[in-house]
């Protein structure tokens, strides 16, 4: 096994609905990774400024500082290359070719949680990079 296997994948949920944070919280737990929480766009980047995670999961509509802002943030600093990000929404009106192309996964809220599991599951074991996909409904 080499060191980067015995490393635990690492999420930050990032969401402005508790229920919505405490959903992917349970299942990203299940998946096996370590979860961190943020409440708005804000919070994430503040928590992103002092490390790094295997996975962003990132809602677009949230105040103070939206979901769109943060994906491009994210996508524009070399740090954050390896970090795989899902953009969950419930507005698929949102997802505009621009977080089409930023984003590496696109899925529709309300989420079905038993997909997200697989896709959680997928995505600690596949190599980078894996592509874009984009989950509809």
């Amino acid at each position: 096994m080499s060191a980067s296997e015995n490393v635990k994948p690492s999420v930050l949920v990032t969401d402005d609905d508790r229920d919505n944070r405490e959903l992917f919280k349970l299942v990203m737990t299940k998946a096996g990774y370590e979860v961190v929480e943020a409440v708005n766009g804000e919070e994430a980047l503040t928590i992103l400024d002092k490390r790094s995670f295997t996975l962003l999961i990132l809602d677009l509509q949230m105040p103070h500082v939206n979901g769109t802002t943060v994906l491009k943030t994210v996508r524009a600093n070399p740090k954050f290359d390896r970090m795989k990000i899902i953009v969950a929404t419930a507005n698929a009106h949102m997802t505009l070719v621009e977080v089409d192309d930023l984003a590496d996964y696109v899925i529709q809220k309300p989420v079905d949680f038993i997909e997200f599991i697989h896709l959680a599951e997928r995505l600690r074991v596949l190599p980078y990079p894996l592509g874009v996909q984009k989950i509809y409904p």
